[in-house]
């Protein structure tokens, strides 16, 4: 891992890669900082596990160009989704990580000036999150605990830069279907 960030709930983001969706980084307050672990990377190009470029093209309404992964960097797992003019249309980040985190995951995600929320959102029984529309587009986030794996969660989280929040939410859905909801 690349390290960690000091963060509170409700506190800003770090920068997510190559600059789609999120605020510049603010830094946290003194009260009660908890260790999240730092926005992934992409490290190599590879096949997203849970999301092909063929459903990403159609959720997010942009050509795939090229995907690549960071499998390497845990607690994450992430995929990066370009087009065919190099830029980062999408990025969809699971992490797994200690249960206790997963509220100033959820709150980091989605911190930032909104155009839209951050409004609260569900998915099935067990996923809910928050999500947001931002100056650089829309964020997606849900969250659950794992039963019987000890005090663990998973966390999604979607960036696109479609400003459209419908957009991650499908992305998000689909990659929560994969996982076995």
């Amino acid at each position: 891992m690349a390290g960690t960030i000091a963060i509170v709930m409700a506190l800003t983001a770090c920068a997510p890669p190559r600059g789609i969706v999120g605020p510049e980084s603010t830094p946290a307050s003194p009260t009660a900082p908890v260790d999240l672990p730092s926005e992934p990377v992409p490290d190599e190009v590879g096949e997203c596990r849970y999301l092909t470029d063929r459903l990403a093209a159609e959720a997010n309404g942009e050509r795939v160009a090229r995907v690549e992964v960071s499998a390497r960097q845990a607690p994450a797992e992430s995929c990066f989704f370009y087009g065919y003019d190099d830029a980062l249309h999408l990025a969809v980040i699971v992490y797994r990580v200690d249960a206790a985190i997963t509220g100033d995951m959820v709150a980091q995600a989605v911190a930032g000036p909104a155009d839209e929320g951050p409004f609260p959102v569900t998915f099935g029984a067990d996923w809910a999150g928050r999500a947001a529309v931002l100056a650089s587009g829309a964020v997606y986030v849900l969250a659950r605990s794992e039963v019987g794996k000890g005090a663990r969660s998973v966390v999604v989280v979607v960036r696109t830069r479609q400003k459209q929040s419908v957009k991650a939410r499908t992305v998000a859905r689909v990659v929560v279907d994969e996982l076995g909801r």
